[in-house]
């Protein structure tokens, strides 16, 4: 009984033990990404100059230039983004030319590998994989800081932290395609990023504490406590036939929540951009809109212009007389209220004397006249009398003596009368 106990011990022992050695080891070597190309290009596309054209058959990817051209096979999203698990892992593929054309020159040296991370504005490459004048290759490609990388901005070796921050934010994997002078046509197949050797728990410090852009760890923390909050922790993920550990188990958990808030942040930018497109185009149309209503109203007003100075001439013409009349009679009346009028001269005191003298001298002359005349007709009556006396004397004796003196009187009264009207005036 003792005995069956003991060994029943001894075997749970060793079962935790085993188990604990070969979670561990399991981590390492399982497959994050893989294209083998069996049904299509599964998303790797050329970049490079060159008109270059990638095409599938017989499970490899084929990509061709024609001339002295440098070109890359590009990695699809499945082997981009949060792969800090390949730290210390391998990239592996095979690699061959179906034909080239050397054109008696050597093979072109350059960066056979290169790895980018845009938000950490890092690139890596690789030199010195690719052997020359060889139809077909398998490569293991390991992605340690200390494996030969080249920081392509510095010149110098990535440190530990800088591989870090590239494999967690990494956004492009590039395999050199384009290798000789001439004509050649290079194919690919076999591409599997496989996880590294490393201590999770350590690896995930490391990864939050250094490598997690600012911008995303506010995004990958409430994407973890969403993920808390909603669901346990799921249960142990059976990958490569083996059980993870419970630091294995949570690594994936986290690694989980971020891709998630990978995926809704992704979502979130293609809706912020449709949106700003859809924005974008009702201004366009509401700037087309005012535009037209703008030029609307341009047209008509010079349709306005036009027939306004096309009528002008004629109204001036029709308004000139009339203009004419009205400014001669405003100007007259103008002129007048501007004259005063003249007061009515009141006649001096020498002007009177004066009046009155020449009154007096005028009737004075009258008079003389008047008494001339009056003295002319006694002397005529005389003359006649005389005449008429002469023939015979004797009729004058027989004339009374009273009737010459009666008829001198009527010659005195004019001389009364001019001397009358004389002291009148």
């Amino acid at each position: 009984m003792k005995a069956w106990a003991f060994s029943l011990l001894i075997i749970a022992f060793a079962s935790a033990f085993l188990g604990s050695i070969v979670s561990v080891q399991a981590a390492q070597g399982d497959v994050l990404a893989s294209s083998s190309f069996h049904f299509g290009k599964d998303g790797w596309s050329q970049f490079g100059p060159g008109k270059l054209e990638l095409n599938e058959r017989s499970g490899m990817l084929f990509g061709s230039d024609k001339g002295h051209t440098v070109w890359y096979f590009s990695a699809p999203e499945a082997f981009l983004g949060d792969k800090c698990f390949a730290h210390n892992g391998v990239l592996s593929f095979r690699l061959g030319h179906s034909e080239y054309m050397s054109n008696g020159k050597e093979m072109i040296q350059d960066w056979d590998v290169v790895l980018e991370s845009k938000i950490w504005r890092l690139k890596f490459g690789m030199k010195g994989l690719i052997p020359a004048w060889v139809g077909s290759s398998n490569h293991d490609v390991s992605l340690n800081e200390k494996a030969g990388w080249v920081n392509l901005r510095s010149g110098h070796p990535p440190t530990t932290i800088e591989m870090l921050r590239m494999l967690t934010n990494l956004s492009g994997m590039y395999i050199r395609g384009g290798f000789y002078d001439g004509n050649e046509e290079t194919w690919i197949d076999s591409v599997v990023l496989k996880e590294g050797d490393h201590k999770a728990d350590a690896l995930m410090r490391k990864v939050e504490k250094h490598a997690r852009h600012p911008t995303h760890q506010a995004a990958a923390a409430e994407a973890a406590k969403a993920e808390a909050a909603s669901a346990e922790v799921p249960a142990a993920p059976v990958r490569g036939g083996v059980i993870r550990s419970k630091a294995a188990r949570a690594a994936m958990a986290a690694k989980m929540a971020a891709e998630q808030a990978k995926l809704a942040a992704e979502e979130a930018a293609k809706a912020k951009e449709l949106a700003a497109k859809q924005e974008a185009a009702r201004q366009a149309e509401v700037k087309a809109a005012s535009a037209a209503e703008a030029a609307k109203k341009q047209a008509k007003q010079a349709e306005a212009g036009k027939a306004a100075e096309h009528a002008k001439p004629q109204e001036q013409a029709k308004v000139k007389p009339n203009q004419q009349t009205k400014g001669q009679t405003k100007d007259q009346t103008k002129s007048k209220q501007a004259t005063p009028a003249k007061p009515k001269e009141q006649p001096s005191q020498k002007s009177v004397k004066q009046n009155a003298a020449a009154d007096k001298q005028e009737s004075s002359t009258k008079v003389k006249a008047q008494e001339q005349s009056e003295e002319q007709k006694p002397k005529q009556v005389n003359d006649k009398v005389k005449k008429q006396a002469k023939p015979t004397n004797n009729m004058a004796k027989d004339v009374p003596k009273g009737s010459v003196n009666a008829e001198q009187p009527s010659a005195t009264k004019p001389k009364a009368a001019a001397t009358s009207a004389a002291s009148a005036g």
